[in-house]
């Protein structure tokens, strides 16, 4: 390793192995003959020798390590025996010089990097033997002009031809279902390429920057299109859309400077892709036309004109659904298009409106008429009276719009804090009034605009005021910001409203006793990233979207599909019961169910519904392929990230067949509280781990969350007995260490006088950390069966 005069070397006859980084850095090294006995070339072991040019490898090598031959500048041409099976990682990345190499048909996988920045590249066969090509494998080869991929590969990875800047023709075969994050970014050359039916998913920055691609038609098999798929295309004038099942994402065509077209077909009854289309695609012009089999719709910049009865043109894209929805009902469609003559001709067209003031008409008439034409929208949307077309006659309900955006109480709220000196500050907040004068203001200063308040109904979850909200929304400077935001991403500000407890919730400290961190817009766009990480497949995904509200680093999806994949390969039971998933009947449910069983509720059956919805929470006994298990983790001291003794204990309840995780959820299915319990069926006994609750709970809901521990802890053990009554449970304690339940524990359960081994979680750990917090400290019994009779006490 780096003899940097080393010029030529014999290697004998007897050497069966050359190893990691033998002749690494060997500058000087110009050729090299590798006799037939050699078998296996280790990782980096000619990487960086800048002066080989040519070099004959065996037919007795079966194995070629990671980098073998990185970084070799002057290596032009490479025979591979049909020994080989893989080209492993990055073999052949770096070699600036490469112009031409066999793939022999043993070759079944070329994996990541394989002849990334192989700028000298013209030309490669890839046999169908190769089942996999890994992500950036061909990554910045700017001379590789075409290529053709075997119908044997079903995924095009991320980044596979990113800046490939002289690729003209690629031919994907049917059996690709995918095409990664950047597979063609950056190809420039790129000026038309097929996408066959088979692929469903296009993702995030597929083709971006391929400023020679001048059309695209998207196959119906096509279901999302992600972020910049098609960003910075600036030849791009027309696209066409198969299916209105497909998701655009935000700004996917973003860029796209010379799009004048795009054409969707939407099937019957089915728009709610065209929802907040506006939000994804800019046009000033759009066509819909009536089908048999739905509707054809276009969006252009150019003025469009209908000419039959069949096809209804509008100006503003947002009302799209709408058009959708009610095209068979003349009178809808007459009141929508004076609605959307309103907006589009006054209230969006700041001209317009400023020759308006120079005329004595009043903007705040204009601003009103609008706000009272889509108030009247909503209401056509969500009823069906006849009076609601009156726009001339309705009166215009400010007051429901703030409620609906959740920022307006119809009572003055009182709030108290507490200042920096100490003393209680009481004071009162009509938020009624706040809301009407500074959403006025936004409208009349032309920073909240109608396309962002149909973003918001559009997708709002109607649930009245919420102060929390209120006070992030009503500020100028957090306003200002998702207004940004919304531009980028329609229904960003609708998403923050919807979820803004749970980003509340998911920006704690990790300490579940220590304070909420308040929500920012920074936050918010955290929390909605659920692409965060690289290498998500179709099998990883529920992983992926549960874990990426918590977790933003790379090694803890990486960790935690790592878990998961070792939990499906042991076969893993799914609960310590079988298949059974041990879960408390919902408040809701059970009143539905009590209310179909009879036709007469008696007074006192009234009474217990009554006190059925007052309830609180309900327990869970979480099934180990729940992805939820890998984020308990917010809610438990040890385990806020996915390594250490926390890991432990989350692994442990997903691969180990005896341990499993308790969860206690509020009415909204939020888990406000953890533990995690461990059977040992040979002794008889369980122990659980230290209860943690979230810090958003209040005091007095202890008392509940505790009951709730407990009949989870109850109805567990009545199961398992049930289902063993050879080998049954005489106790169940709980660990005492860190337990935020613990005055209630003590406040009602006997301490035990034998302290019960639980499972040392540490050793499921990735560092080995040790865990002895629940058999080493003090333990309460939770549950026990009288030794005379057997009955629970």
């Amino acid at each position: 390793e780096e003899c940097l005069n080393l010029t030529n070397i014999t290697i004998p006859n007897s050497v069966t192995e050359i190893a990691t980084s033998a002749f690494r850095g060997c500058s000087s090294l110009v050729n090299i003959n590798i006799p037939n006995s050699v078998t296996t070339i280790g990782e980096r072991a000619f990487s960086g020798c800048r002066a080989l040019t040519s070099i004959d490898i065996p037919d007795s090598v079966t194995e070629l390590g990671e980098e073998v031959f990185a970084s070799c500048v002057s290596l032009t041409d490479v025979s591979l025996p049909n020994s080989i099976k893989t080209i492993n990682q990055f073999t052949f990345a770096g070699c600036t010089s490469l112009y031409r190499i066999v793939i022999p048909s043993s070759v079944t996988n070329i994996e990541k990097g394989g002849f990334s920045r192989c700028w000298s590249l013209e030309d490669i066969v890839i046999p169908n033997s190769v089942t996999n090509i890994g992500e950036s494998a061909f990554q910045h080869c700017a001379t590789l002009a075409s290529i053709a991929l075997p119908n044997s590969i079903t995924k095009i990875e991320t980044n596979l031809f990113e800046h490939c800047i002289s690729l003209r023709n690629v031919v994907i075969p049917d059996s690709v279902t995918s095409i990664g994050s950047g597979a063609f970014g950056g190809c420039s050359a790129l000026t038309n390429i097929d996408i066959p039916n088979s692929v469903t998913k296009i993702y995030t920055f597929a083709f971006e920057d391929c400023t020679s691609l001048t059309d695209i038609v998207i196959p119906s098999s096509v279901n999302e299109i992600g972020l910049y798929a098609f960003g910075g295309c600036s030849s791009l004038t027309d696209v066409v859309i198969s299916s209105s099942n497909t998701h655009i994402s935000s700004n996917a065509f973003i860029g796209c400077s010379s799009l004048n077209n795009i054409k969707i077909h939407i099937d019957n009854n089915n728009y709610s892709m065209v929802k907040n289309l506006a939000g994804v695609l800019s046009f000033d012009h759009a066509r819909l036309t009536k089908t048999k089999a739905g509707f054809d719709l276009e969006l252009s910049k150019d003025e469009l004109t209908a000419s039959n009865k069949d096809q209804r043109c509008i100006d503003n894209p947002f009302l799209l659904n709408y058009y959708i929805k009610f095209f068979n009902d003349e009178r809808k469609l007459s009141a929508l298009d004076r609605i959307d003559s309103g907006f589009s001709k006054y209230f969006f067209d700041r001209e317009i409106s400023m020759r308006s003031a120079d005329e004595e008409i009043d903007p705040n008439a204009f601003s009103k008429y609008n706000l009272k034409s889509i108030n009247n929208l909503l209401k056509a949307i969500k009823g069906n009276s006849d009076h609601i077309f009156n726009t001339a006659q309705d009166e215009y309900d400010f007051f429901k719009l703030c409620e609906n955006l959740g920022v307006l109480n119809v009572s003055p709220t009182t709030i108290k804090t507490i200042s920096k000196s100490g003393n209680e500050i009481t004071q009162t907040i009509d938020y009624s009034q706040k809301a009407r004068e500074f959403l006025k203001d936004r409208i009349l200063e032309g920073t909240l605009s109608i396309e962002q308040i149909h973003a918001m109904f559009d997708s709002m979850k109607i649930n009245g005021f919420k102060q929390g909200f209120a006070d992030f929304f009503l500020n100028k400077n957090n306003f200002n910001e998702l207004m940004a935001e919304e531009r980028n991403q329609s229904g960003f500000i609708a998403r923050c409203y919807n979820e803004f407890e749970m980003v509340q919730f998911a920006h704690t400290s990790q300490r579940g006793n220590q304070r909420q961190l308040a929500p920012t817009v920074e936050f918010f766009k955290d929390y909605f990233i659920s692409s965060k990480f690289q290498g998500v497949t179709q099998e990883t995904r529920k992983i992926a979207e549960a874990i990426s509200p918590y977790f933003s680093q790379q090694k803890d999806f990486e960790n935690a599909v790592k878990i998961d994949q070792e939990r499906q390969g042991k076969g893993t039971p799914d609960n310590i019961l079988g298949d059974e998933v041990i879960r408390e009947e919902g408040v809701f449910e059970k009143v539905d169910r009590l209310l179909k069983s009879t036709k007469d509720i008696s007074i006192d059956t009234t009474a217990t519904l009554v006190d059925l919805a007052n309830r609180k929470f309900t327990f869970e006994l979480l099934n180990k392929s729940d992805p939820i298990n890998f984020v308990l983790g917010k809610l438990c001291s040890c385990c806020a990230h996915l390594e250490g003794a926390g890991n432990g204990i989350m692994r442990a309840s997903i691969v180990h067949p005896d341990v499993q995780n308790i969860v206690i959820r509020d009415k909204t299915g939020k888990i406000v509280a953890k533990s995690t319990l461990y059977v040992n069926r040979k002794e008889g006994y369980a122990v659980c781990n230290n209860v943690e609750v979230n810090s958003n709970v209040d005091d007095e809901d202890y008392k509940l969350i505790y009951l709730k521990f407990k009949k989870a802890v109850k109805t567990f053990a009545e199961k398992y007995n049930a289902k063993y009554p050879d080998k049954p449970l005489k106790i169940i304690t709980v660990g005492m260490h860190l337990n935020d339940l613990s005055d209630e524990i003590k406040e009602s359960d006997d301490q035990s006088t034998i302290l019960y081994q639980a499972l040392d979680y540490g050793k499921y750990a990735y560092d080995g950390s040790s865990y002895s917090g629940d058999s080493s400290q003090s333990q309460y019994i939770v549950w026990e069966t009288d030794k005379t009779d057997g009955q629970t006490i």
